[in-house]
């Protein structure tokens, strides 16, 4: 699904509309047969989402229902992107990775961003702990000054949340400790160590293959938000923009997907970013969102995983991080 392919257009706005949507839903089918783990993993999902809605009591028919609905719409999405792309290039190809530094494989980079990955996770299961959710002692408090630090992104929670009024003191410590720890630090350090800044993935172009999704989901979300305080809805979006949207998308999109496609190509690049993506979620899930039903957790990060597909194959087709960064905080606001 990621290889260059090139067809000739066809003449008048109709035909050629077809034919990009032809040549798109074909190039989908033939990637699939091209790439077994991207069918590896859509087995995966249904038997795991089937298994779930079995073991809570849903007859099969509508668990299989249940299943396939997700990708459907995806699939759907992917058809439309590539057409989109198609008829602007006349050719299906990666976006992410020409005239930057990520056309050769750059080990340095790629464990940075592990190793912010791996510090993300301790951190969870270090806040877990000290709540209580986890047992154990901190992970992390051996680390000089490192609750010091967690008091402070406290107390400046604080004063932005006073000074705005509209966001609670927890979401504004969480956007300022994830925003700083998790994008401006592995900027600066990326930098330093010789990433260009057109390297981080965050350019203008891209939003013509991403508009059908950034359509959907920004009509799904003024929806939503009919009723409530405009001041509010602004501030839930603001924040969300920036964590999780910004810092995870540039983490997983931007550095490790990129970065891992030197080693593994653009699809298995995708799904590795996206397992990585959706096992981040998990200890926050197991302990406290679904109260320790492993069942439950395991079927919703099958869904985290395949929004994080999504959003890759979108990045790999766009080349810029912005459209999903809006994309993701839109869905996450929606829970589409």
């Amino acid at each position: 699904m990621s290889d260059v392919v090139r067809v000739a257009p066809a003449g008048g706005a109709l035909s050629g509309a077809a034919s990009a949507v032809r040549a798109s839903a074909a190039h989908l089918v033939s990637g699939l047969r091209r790439q077994p783990w991207v069918g590896a993993f859509v087995a995966l999902y249904v038997l795991g989402k089937v298994g779930l809605n079995l073991a809570q009591g849903a007859a099969l028919g509508r668990a299989l229902t249940s299943a396939l609905v997700g990708l459907g719409y995806m699939g759907v999405l992917v058809v439309v992107m590539d057409a989109i792309a198609w008829a602007r290039a006349g050719a299906f190809r990666d976006e992410t990775v020409p005239g930057t530094c990520w056309e050769r494989p750059r080990p340095l980079y790629v464990a940075v961003a592990l190793g912010v990955w791996l510090f993300w996770l301790a951190g969870i299961v270090d806040g877990l702990q000290a709540e209580g959710a986890m047992p154990g002692e901190p992970l992390l408090s051996w680390l000089p000054g490192w609750r010091a630090l967690d008091a402070r992104f406290g107390e400046a929670g604080q004063h932005v949340s006073r000074a705005l009024g509209v966001l609670s003191p927890p979401a504004a410590e969480s956007t300022l400790r994830n925003v700083v720890l998790r994008f401006l630090v592995p900027v600066v350090l990326l930098l330093a160590l010789g990433l260009r800044p057109r390297d981080l993935g965050l350019g203008r172009r891209g939003w013509a293959v991403a508009a059908p999704v950034v359509g959907l989901l920004g009509a799904a979300y003024l929806a939503s938000a009919l009723g409530a305080p405009p001041a509010r809805s602004l501030a839930a979006l603001g924040a969300t923009l920036l964590y999780p949207a910004l810092v995870e998308e540039f983490l997983y999109r931007g550095l490790l997907q990129r970065g891992l496609s030197a080693w593994l190509g653009p699809i298995r690049a995708i799904l590795a970013a996206a397992l990585l993506f959706s096992l981040l979620h998990g200890p926050s899930y197991y302990c406290c969102l679904y109260a320790g039903n492993l069942l439950l957790t395991v079927g919703n990060l099958l869904d985290v995983m395949l929004a994080g597909v999504f959003w890759g194959y979108g990045y790999l087709r766009t080349g810029s991080l912005w459209p999903w960064i809006l994309v993701h905080a839109l869905a996450d606001l929606t829970g589409l």
